[in-house]
């Protein structure tokens, strides 16, 4: 099994090969753009167990129309979802450098969960009730009192990983930390994968 500097090298190398074929003209780079933004809403809610298909999720996001099908609680996740990451990126393309914040995290919950969190007053809110992993009632996460401080700890510690860590480390330590907190009753995996 490699190890982690082994793959972060094979990381570098792909980029180092991708830069071989910059710069990509406009028309390259709003497809690249296009498929990355619907393999992102359609990786995302699959992990969360979406029955939506990529094809699918391409053909609700591209042109609106829904397959027969489909779901209707799946096809409006992908659509808010798709709104979120629009948002995520048009932060993450401006002038000045993303800061993770309160508003921030919450923001991008409320985004991809307001039409589908029940109750919809819940979307983007820290949540006020207990809540633990699917079969694990015996390990509730974070305890809604605690939400706060530790999403604080959170945002701290991300301020300082952000400068000295690998920008792909920091990533995963991000979700991983920001999915054991899980300050939302919905959407919590969603939201740190933006």
């Amino acid at each position: 099994m490699p190890n982690l500097d082994t793959e972060l090298n094979q990381i570098k190398e792909l980029r180092n090969k991708l830069s071989k074929h910059q710069p990509l003209s406009p028309d390259q780079r709003q497809r690249l753009a296009q498929n990355v933004r619907i393999d992102h809403v359609w990786s995302s809610n699959a992990i969360e167990g979406s029955p939506l298909s990529r094809a699918e999720t391409a053909t609700i996001l591209n042109s609106g129309i829904t397959a027969a099908d489909a779901a209707n609680t799946a096809t409006v996740e992908a659509i808010d979802l798709n709104e979120a990451y629009v948002y995520m990126m048009a932060l993450a393309q401006g002038d000045r450098p993303v800061v993770i914040t309160h508003a921030l995290m919450r923001d991008l919950n409320r985004l991809l969960t307001r039409h589908t969190t029940i109750p919809q007053s819940a979307a983007g809110v820290y949540r006020s009730i207990d809540v633990w992993p699917n079969g694990s009632e015996d390990r509730p996460y974070t305890a809604p009192f605690e939400i706060r401080p530790q999403l604080d700890a959170l945002l701290q510690w991300a301020d300082s990983a952000q400068q000295t860590a690998s920008p792909i480390i920091f990533a995963a330590d991000l979700h991983q930390r920001f999915v054991a907190i899980h300050p939302f009753i919905d959407g919590n995996g969603r939201t740190s994968r933006l």
